[in-house]
């Protein structure tokens, strides 16, 4: 029996695209805090022009409202993708082992153990869901960020990662060596 993603996704697309957008758009909203403190060190204190600091405050405690209530929307959103998401899992299962005849008494045993591992899968790709779509968007807008504030830097960044990358696995079996050289040590004195 093999189950097939995409055809749980497309028959939650619905709330899958809800999900994506509000996603997108709770992570543009947090995106702008730091533009915002931004300005108000650089223009509000160093400058002093405290007046408008209350202009600036009542934005910020609209943003923060208005980021809790997409917090709130994803996380029910998040809750109703998932449990339809097990739900058609758990009938895709049920139906597969039901329609069997040859061994019913085996199938009941197998079956509850399957159909409690699809809150297993459900959960998983829910948590591939909100921690995919979020990184990879804050990594385009920092990146975009970067790249606008100085380019020089971001390149030379990006030529020296895959060597430091490459130095960390090289290094890395070398430091776990010597870690448990080291515990094996304090075990024997």
């Amino acid at each position: 029996m093999k189950i097939d993603i995409q055809k749980l996704c497309k028959k939650n697309k619905y709330t899958l695209i809800l999900l994506a957008i509000s996603i997108i758009i709770q992570t543009l909203i947090s995106s702008i805090f730091p533009y915002l403190t931004k300005f108000i060190i650089d223009d509000i204190l160093i400058k002093k022009t405290l007046h408008t600091l209350n202009k600036l405050s009542i934005l910020i405690v609209f943003l923060i409202i208005l980021n809790l209530s997409f917090n709130v929307l994803i996380s029910y959103l998040c809750s109703k993708w998932t449990q339809d998401v097990i739900f058609s899992l758990r009938q895709e299962i049920s139906q597969f082992f039901f329609n069997r005849i040859d061994t019913p008494k085996k199938n009941g045993l197998f079956i509850n153990s399957i159909l409690s591992d699809c809150e297993l899968v459900g959960s998983q790709l829910l948590n591939i869901l909100l921690n995919g779509l979020p990184n990879i968007l804050l990594t385009v807008i920092y990146l975009i960020i970067l790249l606008s504030l100085n380019k020089f830097l971001v390149l030379i960044t990006f030529f020296l990662f895959p060597y430091f990358l490459l130095f960390h696995l090289l290094h890395q079996k070398k430091y776990s060596l010597s870690q448990r050289l080291y515990s094996h040590k304090k075990t024997l004195y």
